[in-house]
Protein backbone atom coordinates (compact mmCIF):
# COMPACT_ATOMS: atom_id res chain seq x y z
CA UNK A 1 0.00 0.00 0.00
CA UNK A 2 1.34 3.39 -0.94
CA UNK A 3 1.83 6.09 1.63
CA UNK A 4 -0.79 8.27 -0.12
CA UNK A 5 -3.42 5.50 0.10
CA UNK A 6 -2.55 4.87 3.72
CA UNK A 7 -2.95 8.58 4.55
CA UNK A 8 -6.30 8.72 2.74
CA UNK A 9 -7.60 5.67 4.64
CA UNK A 10 -6.36 7.08 7.92
CA UNK A 11 -8.20 10.37 7.29
CA UNK A 12 -11.37 8.51 6.27
CA UNK A 13 -11.31 6.36 9.40
CA UNK A 14 -10.75 9.44 11.56
CA UNK A 15 -13.76 11.17 9.96
CA UNK A 16 -15.95 8.09 10.38
CA UNK A 17 -14.93 7.88 14.03
CA UNK A 18 -15.79 11.56 14.64
CA UNK A 19 -19.21 11.11 13.02
CA UNK A 20 -19.85 8.02 15.17
CA UNK A 21 -18.83 9.96 18.26
CA UNK A 22 -21.22 12.78 17.28
CA UNK A 23 -24.09 10.28 17.03
CA UNK A 24 -23.12 8.78 20.39
CA UNK A 25 -23.19 12.23 22.00
CA UNK A 26 -26.60 12.82 20.37
CA UNK A 27 -27.93 9.56 21.84
CA UNK A 28 -26.53 10.32 25.28
CA UNK A 29 -27.99 13.84 25.14
CA UNK A 30 -31.46 12.43 24.54
CA UNK A 31 -30.93 9.97 27.38
CA UNK A 32 -29.92 12.83 29.67
CA UNK A 33 -33.39 14.36 29.17
CA UNK A 34 -32.37 17.10 26.79
CA UNK A 35 -35.02 17.93 24.26
CA UNK A 36 -34.74 16.47 20.78
CA UNK A 37 -34.19 19.95 19.36
CA UNK A 38 -31.34 20.70 21.79
CA UNK A 39 -29.63 17.41 21.00
CA UNK A 40 -30.07 18.01 17.25
CA UNK A 41 -28.62 21.54 17.59
CA UNK A 42 -25.44 20.10 19.13
CA UNK A 43 -25.29 17.42 16.46
CA UNK A 44 -25.56 19.79 13.47
CA UNK A 45 -22.86 22.04 14.95
CA UNK A 46 -20.53 19.06 15.29
CA UNK A 47 -21.24 17.77 11.77
CA UNK A 48 -20.56 21.22 10.34
CA UNK A 49 -17.25 21.32 12.17
CA UNK A 50 -16.27 17.82 11.08
CA UNK A 51 -16.82 18.56 7.39
CA UNK A 52 -15.90 22.24 7.46
CA UNK A 53 -19.11 23.38 5.73
CA UNK A 54 -21.09 26.60 5.92
CA UNK A 55 -24.31 25.26 7.44
CA UNK A 56 -25.95 21.99 8.48
CA UNK A 57 -29.64 21.63 9.27
CA UNK A 58 -32.22 18.99 10.11
CA UNK A 59 -35.82 19.35 8.94
CA UNK A 60 -38.34 16.99 10.58
CA UNK A 61 -41.45 15.80 8.77
CA UNK A 62 -44.89 16.52 10.26
CA UNK A 63 -46.95 13.96 8.37
CA UNK A 64 -50.32 15.30 9.49
CA UNK A 65 -49.59 18.87 8.41
CA UNK A 66 -47.54 17.70 5.39
CA UNK A 67 -44.71 20.07 6.15
CA UNK A 68 -41.02 19.97 7.00
CA UNK A 69 -40.12 21.95 10.11
CA UNK A 70 -36.62 23.31 10.72
CA UNK A 71 -35.69 21.50 13.93
CA UNK A 72 -31.98 22.33 14.13
CA UNK A 73 -29.49 24.51 12.29
CA UNK A 74 -25.82 25.28 12.78
CA UNK A 75 -26.62 28.87 11.79
CA UNK A 76 -27.36 30.75 15.04
CA UNK A 77 -29.58 33.22 13.15
CA UNK A 78 -32.03 30.38 12.49
CA UNK A 79 -32.22 29.18 16.10
CA UNK A 80 -35.83 28.95 17.17
CA UNK A 81 -37.17 30.08 13.78
CA UNK A 82 -39.20 26.89 13.19
CA UNK A 83 -39.26 27.61 9.45
CA UNK A 84 -41.71 25.45 7.54
CA UNK A 85 -41.73 24.06 4.02
CA UNK A 86 -44.70 22.22 2.49
CA UNK A 87 -43.65 18.71 1.45
CA UNK A 88 -45.32 19.15 -1.94
CA UNK A 89 -43.06 22.11 -2.72
CA UNK A 90 -40.36 21.63 -5.36
CA UNK A 91 -37.55 23.07 -3.21
CA UNK A 92 -34.36 21.07 -2.75
CA UNK A 93 -35.17 20.56 0.93
CA UNK A 94 -38.68 19.22 0.27
CA UNK A 95 -37.41 16.98 -2.55
CA UNK A 96 -34.84 15.61 -0.10
CA UNK A 97 -37.67 13.92 1.78
CA UNK A 98 -38.44 11.82 -1.28
CA UNK A 99 -34.97 10.88 -2.57
CA UNK A 100 -33.36 7.50 -1.95
CA UNK A 101 -29.78 8.67 -2.46
CA UNK A 102 -28.01 11.91 -1.53
CA UNK A 103 -28.75 14.73 -3.95
CA UNK A 104 -26.23 17.47 -4.69
CA UNK A 105 -27.55 20.81 -5.91
CA UNK A 106 -25.50 23.85 -6.86
CA UNK A 107 -21.74 24.15 -7.15
CA UNK A 108 -18.83 25.53 -5.19
CA UNK A 109 -19.77 27.45 -2.06
CA UNK A 110 -23.43 27.30 -3.13
CA UNK A 111 -23.34 23.47 -3.05
CA UNK A 112 -26.09 21.83 -1.06
CA UNK A 113 -26.16 18.13 -0.16
CA UNK A 114 -29.64 16.88 0.75
CA UNK A 115 -30.49 13.44 2.14
CA UNK A 116 -33.66 11.84 3.39
CA UNK A 117 -33.70 10.81 7.04
CA UNK A 118 -35.56 7.51 6.94
CA UNK A 119 -36.81 5.22 9.59
CA UNK A 120 -37.88 1.65 9.05
CA UNK A 121 -41.43 2.60 8.08
CA UNK A 122 -41.30 6.14 6.74
CA UNK A 123 -39.38 9.28 5.88
CA UNK A 124 -38.72 11.26 9.06
CA UNK A 125 -37.14 14.37 7.61
CA UNK A 126 -34.27 15.82 5.64
CA UNK A 127 -30.61 16.44 6.43
CA UNK A 128 -29.15 19.43 4.57
CA UNK A 129 -25.42 20.21 4.42
CA UNK A 130 -24.59 23.50 2.71
CA UNK A 131 -21.26 24.63 1.35
CA UNK A 132 -18.22 22.91 -0.09
CA UNK A 133 -16.51 20.65 2.44
CA UNK A 134 -12.97 21.77 3.12
CA UNK A 135 -11.87 18.82 5.24
CA UNK A 136 -12.74 15.92 2.94
CA UNK A 137 -12.80 15.19 -0.79
CA UNK A 138 -16.24 15.46 -2.46
CA UNK A 139 -16.77 11.75 -3.17
CA UNK A 140 -15.93 10.72 0.38
CA UNK A 141 -18.06 13.60 1.70
CA UNK A 142 -21.14 12.22 -0.05
CA UNK A 143 -20.42 8.67 1.10
CA UNK A 144 -19.85 9.68 4.73
CA UNK A 145 -22.89 11.96 4.73
CA UNK A 146 -25.13 9.20 3.36
CA UNK A 147 -23.92 6.77 6.05
CA UNK A 148 -24.45 9.43 8.70
CA UNK A 149 -27.98 10.20 7.45
CA UNK A 150 -28.91 6.49 7.58
CA UNK A 151 -27.67 6.18 11.15
CA UNK A 152 -29.30 9.44 12.22
CA UNK A 153 -32.59 8.29 10.67
CA UNK A 154 -32.50 5.09 12.72
CA UNK A 155 -31.69 7.03 15.91
CA UNK A 156 -34.44 9.57 15.24
CA UNK A 157 -36.98 6.83 14.68
CA UNK A 158 -36.22 5.31 18.08
CA UNK A 159 -36.52 8.71 19.77
CA UNK A 160 -39.78 9.57 17.99
CA UNK A 161 -41.29 6.15 18.78
CA UNK A 162 -40.39 6.61 22.44
CA UNK A 163 -41.97 10.09 22.45
CA UNK A 164 -45.15 8.64 20.89
CA UNK A 165 -45.24 5.87 23.49
CA UNK A 166 -44.74 8.31 26.39
CA UNK A 167 -47.44 10.63 25.01
CA UNK A 168 -49.89 7.71 24.69
CA UNK A 169 -49.09 6.51 28.22
CA UNK A 170 -49.67 10.02 29.61
CA UNK A 171 -53.01 10.25 27.80
CA UNK A 172 -54.09 6.87 29.20
CA UNK A 173 -53.10 7.95 32.71
CA UNK A 174 -55.15 11.15 32.37
CA UNK A 175 -58.13 9.17 31.10
CA UNK A 176 -57.91 6.73 34.03
CA UNK A 177 -57.69 9.64 36.47
CA UNK A 178 -60.81 11.29 35.00
CA UNK A 179 -62.72 8.01 35.01
CA UNK A 180 -61.76 7.33 38.63
CA UNK A 181 -63.14 10.68 39.81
Amino acid sequence: MESRDFDRLTRELALRKRLQEALLVFSKSISARLTLETALESLVLEVGTIFGVRRTSVWLHDRQARILILSASSDPREKGSAARIPTAESSVIARGLRVDAPEVAGEGDAQCLVMSLRGWRRALGTLVIEGRPNRVDPELFIDLSADFARQLGAALERVLLLEDHLRDAAAQTQLRTRLAQ
